[in-house]
């Protein structure tokens, strides 16, 4: 008997094959869907049943299917989701080259052979993915097994943990497995942890398969190293009082011009690009390369001079935005992940200038980050952050030659900067496998650093140029860097 894709079974409750389901007598009756889809309805007295030609099957509530063999072929399927727990068995042999799911959201479905099984075809179950011993759907096999199926394992709700011993139980095989009957066919994890399928128990005493943890999934140091990232950038968006300001003090007070009143060269706006190529090692397994760039532009909104104390004020506005692109590799140079980020910002400064020359600037900065990250087994996860950094910087040049020509400037800068991200669900393939939580961050740096200036004058004025300004020595020193419990 053939049911073909336009036959309609809505009234028909049972489909008889004649005497029973068993080939001893002669007889071989043989029920075929073909192209059908729909609710399967009692099915009895048939030795062969066959699937096939993109046939879907859904068995409903618990049922016992009789037959000898029951055939599932490539592009065909059969689902089992009715009533939950959900007990199926097929009496007979199971040839499975379609798809077989039990996923129904719920861990505690049974699928039972009666006889072998073999098949190079899909099968689908729940598993609540955490510790050893976890409820799962299970799939068992009272002979042999063979072929090469593909198995999908689909998280019911567990948020992962470590597994000690033998793991999650997923399929059992009373008879004999081939040790390559079942592989596993998608990407495993939960919370911090993948896992993977395994051929027998810790002892090798038994024929099943088993879900164990492999360790800490690949997606977390991706997440680890967004912190790290992003408080090395926010550093270097805020910069120093030189990578904004042009102003020469030392040739300003040679020229008695450093009374913004009579300098046509004091600034009033100004443009700052700045890139970075960041490298670092992070728990002596993971390898980060970050590049970034941004742009920034500010504008002088208050501009004072002290004529008694010599000294002059400024405070002005700055916009900015920033681009970050880092890759993750483990130390065998494999491609782990990426991470894109943009960043937007707005900060405000101010200075203090003394006609000593030594100044002390400081910056307050508000930045907002866009943050997408993808790794090599297409887990995607995307967050927004808010960041704020303060910094104070001090620099006093000391005159190293005659005519004031060369300075040596050291430097000492105090910045704190505090970041946050929302909390994210990464998801592979639109299905959710963890909450994201990145902590707070707080962190407390101390830059010191020596500068360089040398300059020398126009042969046709009296005004100086700065011809060498080099950064001799800098150093960043973390003095705090924990995040929020």
């Amino acid at each position: 008997m053939t049911v073909s894709s336009s036959a309609v079974l809505e009234n028909i409750t049972t489909l008889d094959g004649g005497d029973d389901a068993s080939s001893g007598d002669g007889a071989i009756d043989q029920l075929t869907f073909d192209g059908w889809q729909g609710d399967v309805p009692t099915v009895t007295n048939w030795e062969n049943i066959t699937f096939t030609n993109g046939a879907i099957g859904n068995l409903g509530s618990s049922r016992t299917i009789t037959t000898e063999l029951l055939t599932i072929n490539n592009g065909a399927s059969i689902i089992s989701i009715g009533n939950s727990p959900g007990s199926y068995t097929v009496t007979g042999n199971l040839i499975n080259n379609g798809s077989l799911t039990l996923a129904d959201a719920e861990a505690n479905d049974t699928f039972t052979v009666g006889g072998n099984y073999s098949g190079t075809g899909q099968l689908v179950l729940d598993t609540v993915l955490s510790n050893d011993n976890a409820t799962s759907d299970r799939f068992i096999i009272n002979g042999n097994s063979s072929g090469t199926t593909s198995l999908i394992i689909q998280n019911s709700g567990g948020v992962g943990a470590q597994t000690k011993s033998d793991g999650i139980l997923v399929v059992q095989v009373d008879g004999t497995s081939s040790a390559n009957s079942f592989r596993l066919g998608n990407y495993v994890a939960a919370g911090a942890y993948e896992y993977n399928l395994f051929f027998q128990n810790q002892a090798g005493t038994d024929q099943n398969w088993y879900l164990r943890s492999i360790g800490v999934r690949q997606e977390v140091p991706i997440y680890k190293s967004i912190p790290v990232v992003m408080g090395r950038f926010m550093w270097d968006s805020i910069g120093s009082f030189h990578e904004r300001d042009t102003y020469d003090v030392i040739n300003a007070r040679q020229d008695q011009t450093m009374n913004p009143e009579h300098d046509d060269r004091s600034q009033t706006g100004w443009v700052r690009v700045f890139n970075n190529d960041y490298k670092f090692r992070f728990s002596k397994e993971h390898d980060f390369d970050a590049d970034w760039s941004g742009l920034q532009a500010g504008l002088d909104l208050y501009r004072s001079y002290d004529k008694e104390r010599l000294q002059l004020t400024r405070a002005g506005l700055y916009i900015g935005s920033g681009k970050l692109d880092q890759t993750v590799d483990a130390l065998n140079s494999q491609k782990i992940g990426d991470v894109d980020m943009t960043s937007y910002a707005i900060g405000l400064y101010g200075t203090l200038i003394d006609d000593k020359g030594w100044y002390l600037d400081g910056v307050v900065q508000l930045s907002s980050y866009e943050v997408d990250s993808n790794s090599i087994n297409n887990v995607k996860g995307d967050t927004n952050g808010i960041g704020f950094i303060a910094s104070l910087e001090y620099g006093y040049p000391i005159v190293v030659a005659d005519n004031e020509k060369t300075i040596i400037e050291p430097q000492l800068q105090l910045a704190y900067q505090r970041f946050n991200f929302d909390t994210f669900d990464d998801e592979l393939n639109d299905t959710n496998i963890a909450e994201i939580d990145i902590k707070t961050q707080n962190k407390v740096l101390l830059r010191s650093g020596l500068r360089v200036d040398h300059s020398i004058p126009y042969k046709d004025t009296s005004h100086a140029h700065t011809e060498k300004n080099i950064n001799l020595y800098t150093r960043l020193w973390p003095l705090l860097d924990t995040p929020d419990s």
